[in-house]
């Protein structure tokens, strides 16, 4: 869904629910609501899906240098948050570095000191610091797992320049629930019950996560049966 069809699906709702048109003072302010939506169904939807949202990128490591930029030295525009930082080993995805705070340093014994990097840490929201200080310039030493901000819709339809947004960057069955959340915000705005509105999101939802969190496997929504996967590897072996 564009976000004009998100527009129209919640004005539907809301004059389902028998709180008139969904004008307020006009387009800017419906499609605030939307975007708040968005980030609102992100947040929901995030932390049982990771594996939909998450993102990485390569780190390479300067000798002598601490603290790195995550837009300029990593040229990452649209970071939200790291999920870890892993070292960058051939085949595998290896044990992640550990995530300390700034105040934990001396309790690591890597204040000042050269080598490679055994923990990391945020100096501030968009810069990281690796202690012990990295001793050697190494090119793609660490695999970073981040999730992304997601972009403010900021038109209508597809037919726009690659800056601009017109469809979440969500699971399509998601862009419902951006328009029932937007729906639920101009209730809550009016100061109008919002109940009905809420089950609807909270079915959908369940809904959603009962199919994307599922296993995968030989039966539908099923764990696999292990004798599937033995006789898989008595195949493959031969």
């Amino acid at each position: 869904m564009n976000r004009k069809e998100i527009r129209e699906y919640a004005k539907a709702m809301v004059d389902e629910s028998g709180e008139g048109p969904l004008n307020l003072q006009g387009r800017v302010e419906i499609d605030s609501l939307i975007n708040i939506a968005q980030v609102n169904v992100y947040l929901d939807l995030q932390a049982h899906i990771p594996w939909y949202f998450r993102k990485t990128f390569l780190i390479s490591t300067t000798a002598n240098k601490r603290v790195y930029d995550i837009l300029t030295d990593f040229a990452v525009t649209d970071f939200f948050l790291f999920e870890n930082i892993y070292f960058n080993e051939s085949g595998e995805r290896a044990d992640p570095l550990l995530h300390i705070r700034p105040d934990q340093i001396r309790e690591f014994s890597v204040v000042d000191e050269r080598g490679e990097p055994r923990v990391w840490s945020y100096d501030s929201r968009l810069v990281i610091a690796f202690d012990p200080i990295p001793d050697a310039t190494i090119a793609n030493f660490f695999k970073a797992y981040y999730f992304p901000e997601l972009p403010d819709l900021n038109e209508d339809t597809e037919d726009d320049p690659p800056d601009k947004y017109a469809t979440p960057l969500l699971p399509k069955p998601a862009h419902l629930l951006v328009a029932i959340d937007a729906a639920i915000q101009y209730q809550i705005t009016g100061g109008q019950e919002t109940t009905k509105l809420e089950n609807r999101y909270l079915k959908l939802q369940s809904r959603i996560l009962e199919t994307m969190t599922s296993r995968q496997g030989f039966r539908p929504l099923q764990a696999p049966d292990m004798k599937e996967y033995r006789r898989g590897f008595e195949v493959y072996r031969r």
